[in-house]
């Protein structure tokens, strides 16, 4: 696609700063709102991206309805109209990275960290999904992180109403990314809210393991897809704990119905993980935990080391003095009484000899 030249009308409500990127489907430019001081992004999407001037108006009115979105894990939308024959959107500039950008330049993905960036993805699609709106194409390209390390959905405006009246609508259908894709997607079927579940499911998977859950071509791709179940976590990480992997394969089911009702039950359970990730980690590694205090949940009780009992005072010297004045009253009783006890026991021993010999003469 050639760079646009912007009417002169466009140039009255935006001053074009610089190009920040190209897709498959246009370009991105920032730019500053001239009369509401506002700095902005702005997506010019070729017209070539659509069969008619039909599917454009269709497009336009979509990402006007994802404006009224507003949550602080979504990048605003602001408004969207057409410019020389293309259509574009105006949303929230971002400054920061986007989440591939992250994984490329951080090998070992804090698993913490992983799971809070899912968790704020999920936050923003309970959002979107509460307004009948899927986004379609959830994947690390479409998440930016700001400098405050806080993750933001973007290309809401490209994403797709789930009602009934649009859903036979396919003249502007993005299929998605097939690494993230869920399998419904990869068969042709719509696409509702489980799956993007599904492809947020992907990206946790991608942040922890390095890689997405299927890796080939598009073909490949769709097969894996349709036939086999993702490769164990702990395969590709052993440290991530079992009990996570078993919640995000909960999410990475090939049957929609098998996946969590909402994304809000996801994050929630990605919650409890994120709670739980220490103990988890520490009980893979055989540790036992570090406390003074232990708790059976069976019995509900809770044993405490009590330290030892102190020993007595020493006495004082008023108790001192009287247990040396009873020691001195004894042995003063025995220096005064000592000869007389002396002299009945060496009586009683002479009286009983005599006895004895008495009894001996008288038994002859």
């Amino acid at each position: 696609m050639d760079e646009p030249s912007f009417s002169a009308e466009f140039q009255r409500k935006y001053q074009v700063l610089n190009k920040l990127g190209e897709g498959g489907m246009g370009m991105v430019f920032k730019a500053m709102h001239r009369s509401l001081m506002r700095t902005t992004a702005i997506k010019v999407v070729h017209a070539s991206s659509f069969d008619d001037e039909k599917a454009i108006q269709n497009f336009i009115g979509e990402a006007q309805l994802c404006a009224r979105l507003s949550h602080p894990n979504i990048v605003k939308v602001y408004e969207a109209s057409t410019e020389g024959g293309n259509p574009y959107i105006a949303f929230e500039y971002v400054q920061g990275i986007t989440l591939a950008e992250r994984i490329r330049n951080t090998p070992n993905f804090p698993i913490k960290d992983a799971l809070t960036v899912t968790v704020q993805v999920l936050d923003g699609l309970v959002v979107a999904h509460e307004q009948g709106i899927v986004h379609r194409d959830i994947k690390p390209e479409n998440i930016l992180i700001d400098h405050e390390g806080n993750a933001k959905i973007a290309d809401f405006g490209i994403a797709k109403r789930s009602s009934a009246k649009t859903a036979k609508s396919k003249d502007w259908v993005l299929v998605g990314t097939p690494a993230y894709m869920s399998p419904e997607q990869a068969w042709g079927d719509e696409a509702t809210e489980r799956s993007d579940i599904y492809s947020a499911a992907s990206v946790l998977y991608e942040m922890l393991a390095g890689q997405p859950p299927f890796t080939g071509n598009t073909m490949q791709l769709v097969s894996q897809k349709m036939n086999s179940e993702p490769k164990s976590i702990k395969e590709l990480r052993p440290e991530v704990p079992l009990q996570l992997w078993d919640i995000l394969n909960g999410a990475l089911t090939r049957k929609p119905e098998d996946r969590y009702e909402s994304a809000e039950d996801f994050a929630n359970k990605l919650r409890k993980a994120r709670s739980f990730l220490d103990k988890w980690m520490a009980e893979e590694r055989g540790e036992r935990p570090r406390s003074r205090v232990t708790t059976s949940a069976k019995l509900s009780t809770t044993s405490i080391r009590l330290p030892p009992t102190p020993p007595p005072p020493p006495p004082t010297p008023k108790e001192l003095l009287r247990e040396l004045a009873q020691k001195a009253s004894h042995r003063q009783w025995w220096q005064e009484n000592g000869a007389l006890v002396a002299s009945i026991v060496v009586a009683a021993g002479m009286l009983a000899g005599f006895a004895l010999v008495v009894l001996r003469s008288l038994l002859r």
